[in-house]
């Protein structure tokens, strides 16, 4: 699973480095797990350190799955959600084309 954030903070990381950019980029809020994030603050402070692009070869590798707590509980909004919709079709009559003719019929008349 590819995390486009990553990609996009790394290669940040990477300008600043070569001197691209003068500022050392923010790590994005509330994307990292609280390891990823400390170790990308512990690269960061060693990146200050000594500012090489040879450095980028300590980069932290990150874990394969995003660490969100908002992941379990946004599957059980979506599924009370979606079980709401099927409940109501299910208990919805519908009504037959055919009553409906009568009745404008008689309204008609």
């Amino acid at each position: 699973m590819t995390r486009p954030r990553l990609l996009e903070y790394r290669r940040d990381v990477k300008r600043w480095l070569r001197s691209e950019r003068d500022t050392y980029p923010l790590l994005p809020k509330n994307y990292f797990s609280a390891g990823e994030r400390l170790a990308l603050e512990q690269f960061r402070a060693g990146a200050i350190f000594e500012r090489s692009e040879a450095i980028m070869a300590a980069y932290p590798t990150p874990t394969k799955k995003s660490d969100s707590r908002w992941n379990a509980p946004g599957v059980a909004v979506y599924r009370a959600w979606l079980q709401g919709i099927v409940e109501k079709k299910r208990t919805a009559r519908p009504v037959p084309a055919v009553s409906n003719a009568r009745h404008l019929a008689t309204e008609a008349a």
